[in-house]
């Protein structure tokens, strides 16, 4: 009986984290970040990662974008969206 309790929590929970909002979801920094970081793939939330991290990422996915022909972030783009993730992050 515990079983069949259990199943329909963990799908409950898996639905319910991966719709999870990222914060302050109304900025302008979080909207910039949800535009721009999930064109390609699933938006990840800011505390997936450390700040020091982040950085990386971002610099990372700068040379991906570059290699694969699309848009980089601008320098002010880059700042907004480093900026909300120093905020958010882990």
């Amino acid at each position: 009986m515990k079983k069949i309790i259990l199943i329909p929590f963990l799908f409950l929970f898996g639905c319910v984290a991966s719709t999870m909002q990222i914060p302050e979801p109304d900025s302008m920094e979080a909207q910039l970040f949800s535009e721009r970081c999930s064109s390609c793939h699933s938006l990840p939330h800011p505390q997936r990662h450390t700040f020091e991290q982040w950085k990386q990422v971002v610099s990372i996915m700068q040379i991906r974008m570059k290699e694969r022909d699309f848009q980089q972030l601008e320098k002010n783009e880059e700042s907004a969206i480093l900026a909300y993730l120093k905020k958010h992050s882990q």
